[in-house]
């Protein structure tokens, strides 16, 4: 009698094994019920190092990098490569990101034409980097204060109604070739260290990867740049080729140097009335400031900041250097060279 119990035992837990696919004893298997997009399915072929159509626990283990070429539309299934260290999807279609919370040894983490919500991601603590290229942001991209990524690199995106880090923990941020409208606050990121941003409406790099675009409204959008407050930060360069309102990099005690200038070139009365305030930093060396709109500039509190009467002519225009007994200066028409003393 006990035997008989034994072997039903045996037997149920036979069943139990088969009736759960993702426990097959050959492995997982790659089939639409646990990943129901083709090209994901597909790129995970690469790992089925015997082609029998399912992934092994060894398989699966060794699944470090995974790059999804074509277009992808669901991502459900990723789950299970939870060694995955890099992963890239560049036609992602998807809304959302299933099982995120799941890739826990991930460390680079890249979207192409479509970010899904990340909202996951705050459990991922060995994720270092972000790529985001050729995204439109109809809403305000915001990069909450949990989240553990410690570089995030823009290229090639649009941010309809601005953009918004509350994240002590993010050490650098760039953003090539994109176009903002609404403000782009990276105040008190007490992390931040570098921070680098080419924003144009009109570049041509932009313009040809997103052809579908209405780029014009944004074209003469003024924006501010707030970095004010960033402990840490040591270097910041803006590029310019949009409106530029006001540049805030007051309280940055240990930025060191900042380089920021118009790269397109608009009527006066267009861009008049930029500020910039550098005020509060102590460590600063060295600040390049091509804003042709440029009315105010505070650099009070900053003691290595000097003039020199000598103008040299750079392709048509002049770089001045200037100093102002209390910090405080106005000018226009005219790019700024501040130098150490």
């Amino acid at each position: 009698m006990k035997k008989a119990i034994s072997l039903l035992t045996l037997l149920s837990l036979t069943i139990s094994v088969f009736a759960l696919p993702s426990c097959s004893l050959l492995g997982l298997a790659l089939d639409a019920e646990h990943f129901p997009d083709n090209e994901l399915r597909s790129s995970l072929r690469s790992f089925d190092s015997n082609g029998n159509g399912y992934l092994s626990k060894k398989e699966l283990k060794e699944a470090k990098s995974l790059l999804i070429w074509g277009d992808c539309y669901d991502l459900t299934g990723i789950e299970y490569l939870t060694n995955l260290e890099t992963l890239g999807v560049i036609h992602c279609h998807c809304s959302d990101f299933p099982g995120i919370e799941s890739l826990t040894n991930l460390k680079t983490l890249t979207f192409q034409e479509q970010c899904p919500d990340l909202s996951g991601i705050n459990n991922l603590t060995n994720l270092e980097e972000m790529q985001i290229s050729r995204c439109v942001f109809s809403e305000r991209f915001v990069f909450a204060y949990e989240y553990p990524v410690t570089e995030f690199k823009f290229s090639c995106c649009v941010f309809e109604k601005g953009i918004l880090f509350d994240n002590d923990l993010v050490k650098k941020v760039i953003f090539e070739d994109c176009a903002v409208s609404g403000d782009v606050v990276i105040a008190d990121c007490d992390g931040l260290i570098d921070f680098s941003a080419y924003f144009d409406a009109a570049d041509k790099n932009l313009n040809n990867l997103l052809l579908d675009y209405d780029f014009d409204p944004l074209k003469e959008q003024r924006y501010n740049v707030d970095l004010s407050g960033c402990d840490n930060l040591d270097h910041v360069r803006i590029e310019n080729g949009q409106i530029i309102a006001s540049v805030d990099l007051s309280n940055c005690s240990m930025l060191k140097s900042c380089s920021i200038l118009d790269l397109r070139y608009y009527d006066l009365d267009k861009i008049c009335g930029a500020t910039l305030n550098i005020s509060g930093s102590p460590n600063i060396e060295y600040a390049f400031i091509g804003l042709r709109g440029l009315n105010e500039l505070d650099i009070s509190d900053c003691p290595h900041l000097i003039s020199a009467s000598k103008q040299t002519s750079i392709g048509g225009e002049y770089s001045v250097e200037y100093k102002s007994d209390d910090g405080h200066l106005y000018c226009s028409n005219e790019k700024l060279v501040l130098i150490k003393d």
